[in-house]
């Protein structure tokens, strides 16, 4: 604001301009006006279209379109090569009509995308757990809605408290992880890796509630990873009873370090609580 104060004052081109805020009466006579030059009416409806699609794409999507669709820059350099370089309107029509054909197919595609799981699988979900911002919550955050209003004092202890149960979702991703590793029954190993892909909805949100509170995850998370994980591989080895034995045990005892949690958070933190 400051810096558009210093802007030198200019004199209305057109005093009588009205804007008229009905966008559909405007868009209307902007298309029947076009439309006697075919040319505009193209790059007009084809531009429309781009932006009505992309952002359908991306606020339906966001997830997928973040880490897999990376169109648009592939899309760009192939449409250079053909314009041969040159500013070109004739690619308009094909980039409108190839968009209308990957919406189907794209429905169609996600239809039939088998479950994810395997060895490269897990590795890659261990690397996320421990790259902060690499996790994505596939359910919403219970605590978006919730208010929260802390001193620094509180939000210092909240953001210990948050700090060790992040690491605590990174451990149990690691148990998991080993102990599907080293499954004897396919069904075991199949529970593991649901469960380890539960986790990760819990590891997104106390990360989320750190960022929150200005704070960050522990800087050992490798160190309690690489424990975690042997401890689930030798309970796994052990056998399959073992290691189920030994998940029961484990979240035995993380429901009482839950407890224990949630009493000492201050009254008023409804969005640490949410997550908890």
């Amino acid at each position: 604001y400051l810096s558009s104060r210093l802007i030198l004052p200019q004199k209305i081109a057109d005093p009588n301009l009205k804007v008229n805020w009905n966008f559909f009466a405007t868009s209307w006579e902007i298309a029947r006006f076009s439309y006697g030059l075919p040319l505009i009416f193209l790059i007009l409806m084809g531009n429309s279209w781009y932006w009505f699609y992309g952002a359908t794409v991306i606020t339906q999507i966001p997830q997928m379109t973040q880490q897999y669709l990376h169109g648009v820059v592939i899309g760009s350099f192939i449409c250079k090569k053909f314009s041969g370089e040159k500013l070109s309107l004739k690619m308009v029509p094909y980039g409108a009509i190839g968009l209308t054909i990957f919406a189907f197919y794209l429905s169609w595609a996600l239809g039939n995308i088998p479950a994810q799981s395997g060895d490269y699988y897990n590795i890659a979900q261990a690397l996320r757990s421990l790259v902060p911002g690499a996790t994505s919550a596939h359910r919403a955050n219970p605590a978006e809605e919730k208010p929260s209003r802390l001193s620094i004092t509180e939000a210092r202890h909240v953001a210990g408290l948050m700090r060790v149960n992040h690491s605590g979702e990174v451990c149990a991703q690691a148990l998991y992880h080993g102990q599907a590793m080293t499954a004897k029954l396919p069904s075991v190993r199949q529970e593991m890796e649901h469960a380890a892909e539960e986790e990760q909805d819990h590891l997104a949100w106390c990360e989320d509630r750190l960022q929150e509170l200005s704070s960050y995850p522990s800087l050992l998370n490798p160190v309690w990873y690489t424990l975690s994980f042997a401890m689930g591989a030798i309970a796994g080895i052990a056998g399959d009873q073992y290691s189920l034995g030994f998940v029961a045990e484990t979240e035995k005892q993380v429901s009482a370090h839950l407890l224990d949690h949630l009493s000492q958070l201050p009254a008023q933190d409804d969005r640490s609580r949410a997550i908890l």
